[in-house]
């Protein structure tokens, strides 16, 4: 199992970092095609932001995954909520005391929705199994306009919803056995799927 920072993010560099989703992906593809193979296809998880970019390193590469499971994904730029807080990480008066951290988080989410446009019909292009888990109180990314962006824009007979009863954002942390069991679940299907 490989986890990743995105650019700018974690122990990278601040000054790195890149809020454009398929620049995200492009600087991860290398990564994936050392350590993945036609033969034993990977599986792709992603967190919030971290879902387009997952989805868009699939829809490159097809060939080297095997399925995507989308956590809480970020995925309709209509819906994009901004916070009255990050303002602080921009204004000239108020910049000097916010942690580069939250800088670099409120740069991305101003990038964020325009981003999310430029995939376009590229998300018709995943062709993977998708695994969905959205919690249904999640108020950082609603689950109402997410699930029905994911209903119009990807291909049903790949996607697999799985609404987490009244759970928020951050469930992965909480509910961490229910994503584990799906997860093994997923990876037990990939390994019957004939090579």
């Amino acid at each position: 199992m490989i986890s990743f920072d995105r650019l700018g993010y974690g122990y990278s560099e601040y000054s790195k970092a890149v809020p454009d989703i398929s620049q995200q992906a492009a600087s991860l593809c290398p990564i994936v095609k050392k350590y993945s193979s036609k033969n034993t296809p990977g599986m792709f998880i992603g967190w919030s932001y971290g879902v387009p970019i997952a989805s868009k390193i699939a829809i490159d590469s097809p060939e080297l995954l095997g399925s995507v499971i989308m956590l809480v994904p970020a995925l309709d730029p209509e819906t994009e909520r901004y916070f009255a807080l990050g303002k602080l990480a921009e204004w000239k008066t108020t910049k000097w005391f916010v942690p580069d951290s939250f800088k670099v988080a409120q740069k991305e989410k101003r990038a964020h929705a325009a981003s999310l446009s430029n995939l376009g019909e590229e998300w018709k292009k995943l062709q993977r199994p998708i695994i969905m888990m959205h919690g249904t109180k999640d108020k950082i990314v609603p689950y109402t306009p997410n699930i029905e962006f994911a209903l119009k824009h990807f291909d049903k007979n790949h996607l697999s919803l799985h609404p987490v009863e009244g759970k928020g954002h951050v469930f992965p942390m909480s509910e961490t056995k229910k994503v584990l069991e799906t997860k093994l679940s997923e990876l037990k299907q990939l390994e019957m799927k004939p090579n």
